[in-house]
């Protein structure tokens, strides 16, 4: 899920002054070898998502569901498709407590059943933590095109002004 996004977001952390060093470094490093699926038991845990696991992309109905929207999809840590349920999203967006309702119990309890790696607490552990950092830093690589965001409103507004003036 980081890959070749890695070194850009390794520059922007720099960039926010908080470059891991040291065991934070160490720690980081491990989490993409996860996520890259380097280590033996978490190469294992590669499976095509979707790659936009958002709650708006599962559409459920009575006792039916389906998972949408697969322009992002491709072979990826079964476990980040779970991170959004820790990792805060979008404002418009609640998501229920996941300890809560369970969420992550069944989506771990059932996913073991394919995937026994998961049922395994450190190798669940470090893939919800390398998902969780993926996806902050996905957010976090999201800062250059949302700052670019008010010159492009600005602009549209400016031509919206002069086309109705015509």
């Amino acid at each position: 899920m980081l890959g070749h996004r890695w070194s850009e977001t390794s520059h922007r952390l720099e960039e926010l002054g908080m470059a891991p060093n040291g065991r934070a470094a160490a720690e980081l490093a491990m989490l993409h070898e996860v996520l890259a699926g380097d280590d033996p038991e978490h190469r294992k845990l590669l499976v095509l998502t979707n790659g936009d696991p958002e709650p708006n992309n599962f559409l459920v109905e009575h006792d039916h569901g389906w998972l949408i929207d697969f322009e992002f999809a491709g072979y990826r840590h079964a476990l980040t498709n779970l991170a959004w349920v820790n990792v805060p999203g979008p404002m418009w967006l609640t998501v229920a407590d996941p300890h809560a309702e369970t969420l992550e119990t069944d989506y771990r309890k059932t996913a073991a059943n394919v995937l026994p790696g998961l049922a395994d607490d450190r190798v669940f552990g470090q893939g919800m933590a390398a998902a969780g950092f993926a996806s902050a830093f996905r957010a976090l690589n999201r800062f250059p095109v949302l700052d670019e965001r008010p010159q492009a409103i600005a602009a549209v507004h400016s031509w919206s002004q002069s086309w109705s003036v015509r």
